[in-house]
């Protein structure tokens, strides 16, 4: 890739939207005119060919277009640091991009251009700079002192990343307790939590549980603990994977939200990653109902029977607790859910749900702004409506649950 060993390397992975505003880095790179330093963009979206013109005389910034997962460990450790930005917008303020674990995980340093949640955590762990949010002139600062203060800071910061990342997101006793604590004082709070942070590994058994508590008759209830084990187990690591989580004052999920701003490869990866826990989960089943196995597949190979050809998210499943239903838990879950959506650059988002005898699940759709795309019948007689949500203006139609 033509980088020599002084140089310093950001990195950008991820989708290529309106929503990360990488147009303001592209012009931070160039008011930093330090030749040591390269940028090197990983992705792809609907702002790519702008950014390719932005940068088009500046041999320092890179696109390498889409790459397979298995090269971006590579990338990640060629990197000094990584970057993290998000658009000024509303909902940014409480959104914390999926890539943000990531990056502490794999012991690196964040250059971030947002406000809010992510700003705060990279801030306060020490694990690399936060500049304005749409401000190249600021963004262009942090990339000057992320230069002037050499790879020998920036792999400490990156220590400290990873300190951050186990003690604040990995299984522990400490996380947990300290979790504990951070949701009974939220609690007090007339504004009811939200929990936007991926589910951990830990709580894939109540996570599963609480899928079939909430939709006993459902086919993937059906299919069994196992089954639901693999297939949440699918939303833990996959980067264009959504998965939000509520919690009640003890830390217990009560409800959780999946799905994917890919799904298309989302659902190839998780056959191929999980084939091997899908058949042996589903022996039993299969066994038993043998006619029902070309439905198992579908099941497992399920991207919303979306007819649109264009980019979108899925809402593949979400659910609560019946015990917790009547608290917002459903309406907090899905305002974190299309937040975090937004945020990893999806413009739009939706979801499938039952035609018939549906009243009020359409209802409470419809009044967070979801409006009707089209209806189909599955193979097996169910009618079903797709939902669609224009996430580019979600914060100006999003509604409370009163529907005000």
């Amino acid at each position: 890739m033509g980088i020599d060993d002084k140089d310093i390397v950001i990195l950008y992975a991820g989708a290529m939207g309106a929503a990360q505003d990488l147009s303001s880095l592209v012009s931070a790179v160039g008011l930093t005119r330090d030749s040591r330093l390269r940028l090197i963009l990983v992705g792809s979206g609907t702002e790519e060919a702008t950014l390719k013109t932005l940068a088009a005389d500046d041999p320092r910034v890179m696109f390498l277009g889409r790459r397979p997962m298995d090269q971006m460990a590579d990338l990640l450790a060629t990197a000094d640091a990584a970057y993290i930005g998000l658009a000024a917008h509303p909902l940014s303020r409480m959104t914390m991009p999926s890539k943000t674990q990531t990056i502490l995980a794999a012991g690196k340093a964040s250059i971030v251009a947002a406000e809010g949640d992510v700003a705060d955590v990279i801030a306060g762990a020490g694990a690399g700079y936060v500049a304005a949010s749409g401000d190249p002139q600021s963004i262009a600062l942090a990339l000057a002192e992320a230069l002037s203060d050499g790879r020998q800071a920036l792999a400490s910061m990156g220590l400290r990343a990873r300190e951050e990342y186990d003690r604040r997101y990995s299984v522990s006793t400490t996380t947990n307790a300290v979790e504990k604590l951070l949701m009974e004082a939220a609690s007090t709070s007339t504004i009811p939590p939200i929990n936007s942070l991926a589910f951990r590994k830990d709580e894939i058994d109540t996570v599963a549980a609480l899928h079939m508590k909430a939709f006993p008759e459902f086919f993937l209830s059906k299919l069994g603990l196992p089954f639901l084990r693999q297939f949440y187990a699918g939303f833990l690591d996959d980067p264009t994977a959504v998965a939000v989580v509520e919690r009640d004052t003890e830390g217990r999920p009560v409800g959780v939200a999946v799905g994917s701003t890919e799904p298309e490869g989302f659902f190839r990866r998780l056959l191929k990653n999980r084939w091997r826990g899908f058949v042996g989960a589903s022996i039993a089943f299969g066994l038993q109902k043998p006619s029902a196995i070309p439905r198992l597949i579908r099941a497992v190979n399920y991207r919303g029977d979306s007819q649109i050809n264009e980019p979108g998210a899925l809402l593949s499943s979400i659910c609560v607790d019946p015990e917790s239903q009547g608290t917002g838990a459903g309406a907090r879950l899905l305002s974190s859910w299309t937040s975090n959506a937004r945020s990893q650059g999806a413009q739009r988002a939706f979801l499938m749900t039952d035609a018939l005898d549906n009243d009020d699940v359409r209802a409470f759709y419809e009044r967070r702004g979801w409006t009707v795309h089209d209806t189909h019948t599955t193979r097996e007689g169910r009618i079903m409506v797709k939902y669609l949500l224009d996430l580019s203006d979600y914060a100006n139609t999003q509604k409370d649950e009163t529907g005000k």
